[in-house]
């Protein structure tokens, strides 16, 4: 049986279910109430100087006891993902069976787009980034296939494509893939031939589907013409390259890398909205950016004023530039040149 205890912050663990609204000193909201904890809104809570909280907990539940199913699945998900992509820096093929067991799994148990995005937004070690990243582009490649209401198949084909998109990077230097500075020419130029790689790995298997393929190799190619490796533009991309770049885009540039830190979503939000005009697919660069930003109504944010406020609703014109409430005053960003989201707290 649930019933509401207070603990302290420190005593929280993913998987914890909250119970009652916490608010900011200026009565923002900061979570919701029966929001499920994870290590990011922890650690969120901590920054906040928020103390205690009142969550739910079983009569035979320990604080410190993870409970969340789905973070406890997503981790699986991405330890599977480590392995296969180690087995193939060792010099073994790769394992399709494996790989299905991931894509099965995050199709069946992670097809909330509220969940998929909770655990996305937990706090990762950056030299994990790419078994992380494999997953995340995977989960929003199968929200992004939904919101275009693709077929069933598509979009399970999508989920394929996303796991393997970075496996070429199996056969790149551990070295410059985790090199904290930037990257030499000669470096960069080794860093792009993971799509080589990638392709080389797949053309081994001799069941791989034409779609996953074509995305994998195609992920990186830009609407311009500016991507790599063929320079292929528009209608010479494969939908699910379109896709991919999107999703990559995404996620590489609001995670923690070994050489920055991670992005301000509303800045990342901005670099694909102007990447539509160019390199980015504009249909399916706009609608990811009206639904995933929508995803962050809620979450409390510092303005370049100082000023700490919460994200209270969306602005379809102007994705980027969100209605702030400060108080019990509201502040239209998209009225405000001057004033923009610094961070997400």
């Amino acid at each position: 049986m649930e019933k509401k205890v207070s603990i302290e912050i420190d005593k929280c663990s993913a998987g914890i279910k909250v119970a009652e609204t916490v608010f900011n000193n200026y009565g923002a909201v900061i979570i919701g109430e029966n929001t499920v904890l994870d290590n990011s809104l922890i650690e969120k809570l901590k920054e906040l100087d928020i103390r205690k909280i009142k969550v739910y907990l079983d009569d035979n539940e320990d604080a410190n006891k993870p409970e969340n199913k789905l973070v406890k699945q997503y981790d699986i998900n991405v330890r599977s993902v480590r392995d296969v992509i180690k087995e193939i820096s060792e010099g073994k093929n790769l394992d399709l069976d494996k790989v299905t067991t991931v894509a099965d799994n995050l199709l069946e148990k992670f097809h909330e787009n509220k969940n998929v995005f909770s655990c996305m937004k937990q706090i990762r070690t950056a030299d994990e980034y790419t078994y992380n990243h494999c997953v995340n582009v995977s989960l929003l490649a199968m929200m992004i296939g939904n919101w275009l209401k693709m077929s069933e198949q598509d979009v399970k084909n999508l989920v394929y494509a996303g796991i393997l998109h970075d496996i070429g990077k199996a056969k790149v230097d551990i070295n410059i893939l985790n090199k904290p500075g930037k990257l030499t020419p000669e470096e960069y130029e080794e860093m792009k031939k993971h799509v080589v790689y990638g392709q080389e790995i797949l053309r081994a298997m001799h069941d791989i589907n034409k779609d996953v393929f074509m995305g994998v190799i195609m992920h990186h190619e830009r609407e311009d013409g500016s991507g790599y490796m063929t320079g292929a533009r528009k209608e010479q991309i494969h939908p699910f390259g379109k896709i991919l770049a999107i999703a990559d885009v995404y996620d590489a540039m609001t995670s923690k890398r070994v050489y920055r830190d991670k992005l301000n979503p509303f800045d990342v939000f901005e670099h694909i909205r102007v990447s539509t005009y160019n390199s980015l697919d504009p249909e399916i660069g706009m609608i990811f950016l009206q639904h995933i930003a929508s995803y962050y109504i809620g979450d409390a944010c510092k303005l370049s004023s100082g000023e700490i406020g919460e994200i209270l609703q969306i602005n379809p014109r102007n994705i980027c530039k969100p209605l702030i409430r400060i108080d019990n005053a509201y502040v239209d960003l998209a009225d405000e040149k001057d004033l923009k989201i610094v961070e997400l707290l």
